[in-house]
């Protein structure tokens, strides 16, 4: 098993992925199976808001509330 490191789009891109294909499909192309993240501090705290808000619900979201 090696380890997995992604480096993150600008918040932007991001965004526009989770607003076009959702939660769901966010998670698992972006965040599981991912050991670490690099990239500027934006892009990594609308993955931390993003992990926090998908850990604490069930529904399907397309954006997170700034």
């Amino acid at each position: 098993m090696g380890f997995n490191s992604r480096i993150l789009n600008d918040v932007k891109k991001l965004d526009t992925v989770l607003k076009e294909r959702g939660s769901n499909y966010f998670f698992k192309t972006h965040i599981k199976g991912i050991d670490s993240f690099k990239g500027n501090n934006d892009s990594i705290e609308f993955i931390e808001k993003f992990i926090n808000l998908y850990n604490e619900t069930d529904t399907e979201f397309h954006q997170l509330d700034e």
